[in-house]
């Protein structure tokens, strides 16, 4: 080895640092998120899986789209996210975790509301 490999070793060694350090840094993140996940109860092993869910009735189907398809009509230029905002009122809403049920009272209601 002369004087001029050592410019050369030197940036590989301090790669190979830099390389460490990321990985280092990167796995304390990877293990912070995979904790908050755990602690929030978002963590995989606690969801149902599809077949522990209990089987939905299929009627609900046909009965919801009738009432959504009547409701739309009922305020035709308005978009399919409007119509959902306006259904579920003022406020911030996770549309994900309602219940089939709750989307019918809605729109029951809605439809009440544009007969008077």
């Amino acid at each position: 080895m002369g004087k001029s490999d050592w410019p050369l070793i030197l940036f590989f060694v301090g790669m190979a640092v830099l390389i460490i350090v990321l990985r280092t840094v990167k796995n304390q993140r990877v293990q912070r998120i995979r904790g908050y996940i755990t602690a929030h109860g978002y963590a995989r092993e606690n969801r149902m899986t599809k077949r522990e869910h209990p089987t939905r009735d299929q009627s609900r189907i046909q009965c919801i789209s009738e009432k959504l398809t009547k409701a739309w009509e009922c305020e035709p230029d308005w978009r399919l996210g409007q119509l959902i905002s306006n259904l579920m009122g003022p406020g911030p809403h996770d549309v994900f975790y309602l219940e089939d049920e709750k989307w019918e009272v809605l729109l029951d209601e809605f439809l009440k509301e544009r007969k008077k």
